[in-house]
């Protein structure tokens, strides 16, 4: 077997409170419990602008943590490159990554490179390293898209060009790539044709040992549960209007994380507050522990037709082995997994009132729990992984 010592270039990483910090901590798992030594380059504890909770890391006996110093007027560093706009605000991590990065492969005869975003920064830190040892195999996992993220704008279109050239530098030089669904592929794909022989999914993953395996609450009620926040583009303005106008006594929906301010104030102008209860952010082990009780899950959307984003909580959500309420557009990322799972009776579009009603009556009825392909997204799933990082270098 063709078992490496893998640097891993990731800004954010337990107890960084996260998506992407949950999830390439669980690669990182993944490949440490396959054979592999993962040395692990990441920022400062408790950095700025960052939620921060210890009880995310989790020991391995083959995982080595190694963080960059704390940086001086870090608070100025952040806001002056949110201005800059290059890559993303972590740009200044740039500078404290790369050397450091060049001393473990020396010292940790390291022989695999991956780096892993969002913040992008750890792309920016990767390319440099390559470009310092050319013969070192790169791995550039990228959770969303960089500029091709059809959320992403900037400022001036010098700033969009440098970005361009930057990506595409990465794509270039990069020796693999993998992003978390097969939508990204193809919008990769797309533009980037010389992509074809690289570029490979590897989605999100969840931890079954997480969940304690509850089927449902024992309550007259039904739950429907939202772990998270719901901001930008992503409403539940619809949804509220349709349980206004049906009165549906039975459902409950329950969110935990931030709900917008109008929406919030819809709730009491609808005279929904003993259907709807919105309560303040949990851990992410807490949020666990709820999703394994609910009855259904929620996930929200941004409006996009064609999303190639895959949300770090449908994983979990994937996990619980519970039905799953969809707000999402036409052929997005999401609907194609609740597809490939069989998890996809309960799909609606967010602004579309009938879609919505026709799924809340079809959850008074039977319903199927024979998911299918769902051992696909275990972290414990090593295909995924074996034949990028055991391949021959």
């Amino acid at each position: 077997m063709n078992k490496k010592n893998i640097l891993l270039i990731t800004y954010d990483f337990p107890g960084i409170l996260s998506p992407e910090s949950i999830q390439v901590q669980r690669r990182a798992i993944c490949l440490a419990n396959n054979g592999h030594k993962v040395f692990v380059l990441t920022s400062h504890e408790n950095p700025l602008f960052e939620s921060y909770d210890n009880e995310l890391l989790i020991e391995n006996e083959n995982i080595f943590i190694f963080r960059t110093k704390r940086p001086y007027f870090e608070y100025i560093l952040n806001v002056y490159f949110k201005l800059y706009d290059i890559a993303d605000r972590k740009h200044w991590w740039k500078y404290y990554a790369v050397q450091f990065a060049k001393k473990m492969i020396k010292k940790y005869n390291i022989n695999l490179l991956y780096s892993d975003s969002h913040p992008f920064v750890s792309h920016l830190v990767g390319f440099e390293v390559k470009k310092s040892f050319p013969d070192l195999y790169w791995v550039a996992h990228f959770s969303d898209p960089w500029t091709l993220n059809p959320y992403t704008t900037y400022k001036t279109k010098i700033q969009k060009n440098i970005n361009i050239k930057l990506e595409q530098k990465i794509l270039t030089l990069c020796d693999s790539l993998t992003v978390t669904s097969d939508k990204t592929k193809d919008l990769y794909l797309k533009h980037f044709k010389f992509l074809n022989n690289k570029i490979s999914t590897v989605p999100h993953m969840f931890d079954a040992s997480l969940y304690n395996n509850k089927i449902g609450i024992t309550k007259n009620k039904i739950s429907i549960i939202h772990t998270g926040n719901i901001y930008g583009l992503r409403t539940i303005k619809y949804l509220l209007e349709v349980l206004r106008e049906n009165e549906y006594m039975n459902l409950e929906f329950i969110f935990y994380g931030k709900v917008k301010r109008e929406e919030i104030d819809l709730i009491s102008k609808y005279k929904l507050l003993e259907t709807v209860k919105i309560y303040s952010q949990i851990s992410y082990k807490k949020s666990i522990d709820i999703i394994s009780n609910a009855d259904f899950l929620l996930v929200v959307d941004a409006p996009l037709v064609d999303s190639p984003f895959f949300p770090s909580k449908l994983v979990d959500y994937i996990g619980s082995n519970k039905p799953i309420f969809a707000l999402t557009s036409k052929k997005s990322s999401t609907e194609d997994i609740l597809k490939f799972i069989s998890n996809d009776q309960f799909i609606a579009s967010a602004d579309c009132k009938k879609d919505i009603t026709v799924v809340l009556e079809r959850m008074n009825h039977e319903y199927s729990n024979s998911f299918k392909n769902i051992e696909y997204f275990n972290m414990n799933n090593y295909s995924l992984l074996k034949n990028i990082f055991e391949s021959e270098i």
